[in-house]
């Protein structure tokens, strides 16, 4: 995936806290690019721990369009229209937090997720 600067959209650090919990605690997700999300967590993570880290920084985000996407209506989109799928369904994120230099991804680590599933499920 190409890392383009692309038109972004702000949202409150709440809204990818809560888009994280509505994808289920079972999903483990890896930040490439990020120093300050990379020093404080053990990535790849799950999706709650990676919100509640997310609710701490409480720092408006920039979230990235991907690709040909086109705003029809003037509303807001929301994160789940932003998520870029890489060839094999990967889902995947550009952010940025506001008043900050990096672009970062939030990548889906689905193999991750997958290994523990089975890990809990045989327990």
């Amino acid at each position: 995936m190409e890392l383009l600067q692309r038109r972004s959209t702000e949202i409150p650090a709440e809204q990818l806290a809560k888009w994280l919990e509505e994808k289920g605690g079972g999903i483990y997700w890896t930040v490439d690019g990020d120093p300050l999300l990379a020093g404080r967590l053990s990535l790849p993570c799950p999706g709650d721990e990676l919100a509640d880290e997310v609710r701490k920084i409480n720092t408006p985000l920039l979230v990235f369009d991907p690709p040909g996407l086109s705003h029809p209506s003037a509303a807001p989109p929301k994160l789940d229209d932003l998520v870029e799928r890489e060839e094999l369904g990967t889902r995947v994120l550009q952010f940025q937090w506001k008043g900050s230099d990096p672009i970062w991804l939030l990548i889906e680590d689905e193999e991750t997720s997958e290994s523990a599933s089975r890990e809990t499920s045989s327990n």
